[in-house]
């Protein structure tokens, strides 16, 4: 998968979050936006669609499974708590070249 080809599909996947009202229509995604915690746009129950929609699509991609495993991302294993969108890509890129 390339860099542009996960850009595009992460708009695909916030787009629909803001169709389905999961993440409010007016709130501006990029890739400074955190997915976690309390200053995340994203709640519990976003995050994990925000997760599963992208586990699916790159699954589809791939044509193979795939999945998003939180203490593999090394902000969160660090202990920093939070997770940025650049990091989520980060390491999707990284773990689907495996």
């Amino acid at each position: 998968m390339h860099e542009k080809n996960l850009n595009n599909l992460f708009e695909d996947v916030i787009k629909k979050l803001k169709k389905s009202n999961s993440i409010q229509k007016t709130v501006k995604v990029n890739d400074n936006t955190i997915v976690n915690g309390p200053l995340s746009p994203f709640d519990s129950v976003s995050f994990i669609e925000l997760t599963t929609f992208l586990e699916e699509e790159i699954e589809k991609l791939n044509k193979k499974s795939f999945h998003i495993i939180l203490n593999e991302i090394p902000q969160f294993k660090k202990g920093l708590g939070t997770i940025k969108i650049k990091d989520l890509k980060k390491y999707i890129l990284k773990k689907n070249k495996k």
